[in-house]
């Protein structure tokens, strides 16, 4: 029995919790397994302005039409949802970030690797993690292996784990704030110069500070639009402080791919 385990709405996916020590830093454990006879489907990812470790042992994952047929992956910090297609024989394992906390675990600055949905890891301990997770039999032994590998990790690596944290914290006021405050505000509310706040969302998250408000934005657009089917989308509109409507459309259609008008349909279409 995995500890925390978390099945979602996707069959064949499974997800848990990490170590106590790890939960400032690392956000998830995943895997998804599929069959032989597993039809082909399609999904989409959502920004949470965070990234993450792909690890494939079957046939590969495909995301935006593209094969990812290495090994290891990182899977960026995005803007824009992304399109993951899945097939028969699948066997991927992930590991989920916390925003702010890739640079803790990798060689790559988030600034470094922003606008890349993968980036191939090539300079990571990713083949020696990727034996000893093919060892194990289990979603559960895997885990394991992973909060073991990760805490020696932390402990040895030269860190700046306090930059970490305080672009934690900055993008959790934005989110608190949900999403309105310019960054004069944010500057006003931290004490930080604005330009310090900018390397900091930069260097740490991978995406400006206008970016993650949009996202934070476009997902409680979206918690609602899911929870309460009936409400108006213009006054929806002006209760997540967009200018009008057309505003909310365009900025919702931009990040999530789709108008709310056409995300309400997609999620309340069997009613």
């Amino acid at each position: 029995m995995i500890p925390n385990a978390q099945p979602i709405a996707l069959d064949g996916f499974q997800k848990a919790s990490v170590s106590p020590v790890l939960s400032s830093f690392i956000d998830s454990y995943w895997c998804i397994k599929s069959t032989e006879y597993a039809p082909k489907t399609t999904h989409f990812l959502h920004s949470d302005c965070a990234s993450g470790i792909i690890f494939n042992f079957q046939q590969p994952l495909t995301i935006n039409d593209s094969r990812l047929d290495s090994d290891g992956y990182i899977c960026t910090t995005f803007f824009q949802s992304q399109k993951l297609n899945l097939t028969k024989n699948i066997d991927a394992l992930g590991v989920r970030f916390k925003p702010a906390a890739t640079k803790l675990f990798t060689d790559f600055q988030a600034k470094d690797i922003r606008d890349l949905i993968t980036t191939d890891v090539c300079t990571f301990s990713t083949n020696y993690m990727y034996d000893q997770l093919a060892n194990h039999d289990s979603f559960c032994a895997q885990v394991h292996f992973l909060n073991g590998f990760f805490t020696a990790h932390l402990h040895t690596k030269t860190i700046n784990i306090a930059q970490q944290h305080i672009s934690q914290s900055l993008l959790g006021i934005v989110s608190k704030m949900c999403g309105n405050l310019t960054l004069d505000d944010l500057s006003t509310k931290t004490g930080l110069h604005t330009k310090k706040i900018e390397r900091l969302f930069a260097e740490y998250i991978g995406m400006n500070f206008r970016q993650c408000s949009q996202i934070i934005k476009a997902k409680l657009a979206m918690q609602a639009i899911k929870t309460q089917p009936n409400l108006p989308l213009a006054e929806l509109a002006l209760t997540l402080n967009y200018f009008d409507q057309a505003h909310f459309t365009n900025q919702f259609k931009k990040i999530i791919g789709v108008t709310p008008a056409n995300y309400r349909q997609i999620k309340h279409k069997t009613a």
